[in-house]
């Protein structure tokens, strides 16, 4: 679980530092896949039912936990420090005949333009004054809010 503990530990050891600054912000990459599968709290480390596709969404599930208790930790405790979850997801882009295809944020056949393109995206949402009090979400690369369920 290190692509989640790994998270959890930057993000606390960070916290004075984004305090200190004028409106801080956290922001997860997320993904789809946390939706997935439950937490199992009998194997956590999945050490007797190892699957790599179930221990990433089980990661990532994590990641969604974690900001969202963040989040209210910051909120109640009146930090000025922002925190949300971001899904890159699937991007349209042509493909060599011209037609569009679908590819997703992060697969491994993602043209060099997608992978600025979201890189971008999420540049704008860290920087961009206008999601700087937006805290407690979990948004699209454009910042629109993603519904769960």
């Amino acid at each position: 679980m290190v692509n989640y503990l790994s998270h959890f530990i930057l993000c606390n050891r960070l916290l004075e530092t984004l305090e200190r600054n004028n409106h801080g912000r956290i922001v997860v990459v997320g993904s789809v896949l946390h939706s997935w599968t439950a937490l199992d709290w009998s194997d956590v480390m999945a050490k007797k039912d190892y699957e790599k596709y179930l221990v990433y969404s089980r990661s990532k599930l994590c990641l969604h936990l974690m900001a969202f208790a963040l989040h209210r930790r910051m909120n109640i405790a009146r930090r000025n420090v922002a925190v949300n979850v971001v899904e890159l997801g699937k991007e349209r882009e042509p493909n060599n005949n011209g037609k569009m295809r679908t590819t997703s944020a992060l697969s491994s056949s993602m043209s060099t333009l997608s992978i600025c393109r979201a890189a971008g995206n999420l540049v704008q949402l860290i920087e961009n004054p206008a999601f700087e009090t937006l805290s407690g979400k979990y948004l699209d690369s454009t910042g629109k809010q993603i519904r769960y369920g």
